[in-house]
């Protein structure tokens, strides 16, 4: 009997993505020889990060809750190899953009790759949508499988553009070159991977061909997200919307709807960090609203359980972390089609088209009204992400790996679905 490939893995990201390094994490668990290549990688106590403990603990503690995002408690130090400093990073602080500092990396891994992996050491090159198109043809040339995880479908652009110009906002003109690049990136890949059910439909819509789609669903930590009974007494019913206040997630169409119903004594409240100004300044003037700024990932699960409902309103997503946080929490969910992994409509909640307000509208009305329903969308919601959590993503993870390498032939027509549920 042949013995079935090992695979060995490079994965490559710029920044604090921490989908990579979950996947990296996935390979250490799974036994597989596995290299991530990043940018900064937060070793505490090694130099020069050894030299925070200098600083007065008024300036380090900021710090390092930043520096924090960079790293992943568990993961092997010495896989991870940090390229591209501090050019890379000055980059990204100076144009508020990691596309400069994606490209650069982009090349260092390419040129890792040529002198690393011609040897056949390496098997699989993982990278991540818009900053690997070097490193997957260079990992074509070593004879590795290549693959392109999709975290946000290359259309969302044409639909962030599309929605500003309806609100009177022009879009800017780097939107044709980012897509440009990314197309480019999915025609070279071997395999690609989606993140949800909308992802592989614009994937295929963009021609990538079914059999090269994986779909592996995001995971949730069960532990932190999960739910809590609500404190007794009256307490007002509490919307929650988390994420960027931007055109692409969405939120100008919730505070329409949340104006539209005057629920009185009702609250939205809104965790995150102002992209958009235009939306900002919609939510500032929105009667019944508490913006919370850009909470702490250690402060959101009380966040969750503080809540009635998420509602996700966004235009695109490629898998949002948010609606699993939810259905982790017990949550009852709103979410758009184009983001509602792992939500099914009428049983943890409700699926709307993108864009429709009155859709929005009469389901936070329905769940206002109705605190049987909430109740039984909850439990359904917590049992459901039961199926979504990282230990379950990391077998998926090896799943996919060593389909890639022994050609996986997925169901006629379809995408190969490595959900299991």
């Amino acid at each position: 009997m042949t013995a079935r490939p090992l695979p060995r893995v490079v994965l490559s990201h710029t920044h604090d993505q921490g989908v990579a390094y979950r996947a990296a994490l996935a390979c250490q668990h799974l036994g597989l020889p596995f290299r991530l290549i990043t940018g900064l990688y937060y070793r505490p106590g090694r130099l020069p990060y050894s030299l925070l403990g200098l600083l007065p603990q008024r300036a380090r503690a900021p710090l390092e809750a930043k520096l924090r995002r960079r790293r992943l408690e568990g993961l092997d130090d010495g896989a991870v190899l940090s390229f591209g400093l501090p050019l890379a990073e000055l980059s990204m602080r100076l144009t508020r953009s990691d596309r400069l500092a994606g490209l650069f990396h982009d090349r260092l891994v390419s040129r890792w790759l040529r002198r690393h992996a011609a040897r056949g050491e390496w098997t699989i090159f993982h990278g991540y949508i818009g900053r690997c198109l070097s490193s997957l043809a260079a990992a074509k040339r070593c004879g590795m499988k290549a693959l392109v995880e999709v975290t946000l479908p290359p259309t969302s652009l044409r639909f962030v553009a599309a929605e500003e110009e309806r609100e009177g906002i022009r879009p800017g003109a780097w939107l044709d070159a980012d897509e440009k690049a990314q197309l480019a990136e999915l025609r070279e890949a071997d395999y690609v991977v989606a993140q949800n059910s909308y992802s592989v439909s614009e994937l295929r819509r963009l021609g990538v061909p079914p059999a090269r789609i994986f779909l592996v669903p995001l995971g949730i930590d069960l532990e932190r997200f999960r739910p809590t009974a609500k404190a007794a007494g009256p307490r007002p019913f509490r919307v929650l919307f988390v994420g960027q206040i931007s055109i692409r997630k969405g939120l100008h169409h919730l505070l329409r709807a949340w104006l539209r119903l005057g629920l009185e004594g009702a609250e939205l409240w809104v965790a995150g960090h102002v992209v958009d100004a235009a939306v900002a300044a919609e939510l500032s003037r929105t009667p019944g609203t508490r913006w919370l700024g850009q909470v702490p990932p250690q402060s959101l699960p009380e966040i969750y359980r503080d809540a009635d409902v998420l509602v996700c309103p966004s235009l695109s997503e490629g898998g949002p972390f948010v609606v699993l946080e939810a259905l982790a929490s017990g949550l009852p969910v709103i979410a758009t089609a184009h983001a509602q992994t792992g939500l099914r409509d009428g049983i943890e909640g409700f699926v709307v088209p993108v864009g429709d307000v009155t859709a929005i509208a009469e389901r936070i009305r329905r769940l206002h009204d109705d605190a049987d329903l909430r109740a039984a969308l909850a439990a359904n919601a917590r049992q459901r992400a039961l199926g979504f959590d990282w230990a379950a993503r990391e077998r998926r993870i090896g799943m996919l790996y060593r389909q890639m390498l022994e050609g996986a032939e997925p169901p006629e027509g379809d995408c190969i679905d490595l959900t299991g549920r």
